[in-house]
């Protein structure tokens, strides 16, 4: 039997999964990867009743969390109220982390980075082929081009960032409700600016495979 707190976690989650799944399907007018955006959801949709095995990692300090206050404070826009209502109810059912290891690279962004994995291998409720969970990225800071072998997708919530695709694609500027997919091995880069900011993120695919640069 699952106790009360992960049940609500499994519960939580699950909604989360549920809502995101309707939110890229309104929007698959924006993005040139439709068939790919629809595999996404639809992903969503199954993970969704799933039998849940939670697992709760021990709490570990992230840098990155210090804008936490902020996020919360920030208004919470109409378009997509129920999913961002839902990611800041799933903020403490997440497994926080800084992802990367600290080097040369990783330094100049690494302490305003903070990923929480909800669903997926290393999520609350786990699951082997998906990874459902919540981003930040401080202000004014660049999370340089990389890739990886699985494919991504990510909403804004609040807070606006330019996103690139393509080694030498433009930066072009995202805002709260927008929907962003990036291709297996497709180089991409985060830029935000004077605010943090908070999304939602997906990988499906080859989640296993680490990111390069």
């Amino acid at each position: 039997m699952i106790g009360d707190v992960d049940y609500n976690a499994a519960t939580i989650l699950n909604h989360l999964a549920d809502v995101t799944a309707a939110h890229i399907r309104r929007h698959l007018q924006t993005t040139n990867h439709k068939v790919l955006a629809e595999t996404m959801a639809e992903n969503l949709d199954r993970v969704c009743y799933q039998t849940p095995k939670l697992e709760h990692h021990c709490p570990r300090i992230v840098r990155g969390l210090r804008h936490a206050q902020t996020v919360f404070a920030l208004p919470v826009a109409q378009g997509h109220k129920n999913l961002t209502q839902s990611a800041l109810a799933a903020f403490a059912h997440v497994n926080w982390s800084e992802y990367y290891a600290e080097n040369d690279w990783t330094r100049p962004f690494l302490a305003d980075f903070a990923s929480g994995e909800g669903i997926g291998p290393n999520g609350v409720l786990l699951c082997d082929d998906l990874i459902l969970g919540l981003f930040i990225l401080g202000p004014n800071t660049l999370y340089p081009s990389h890739a990886h072998p699985a494919e991504e997708f990510y909403i804004v919530l609040s807070g606006e960032a330019k996103f690139q695709a393509g080694v030498d694609g433009p930066y072009t500027q995202r805002s709260s409700g927008d929907l962003i997919i990036h291709r297996e091995n497709e180089a991409h880069a985060i830029w935000t600016n004077d605010k943090p900011l908070f999304a939602v993120y997906g990988w499906i695919g080859a989640i296993s495979e680490p990111s390069w640069h």
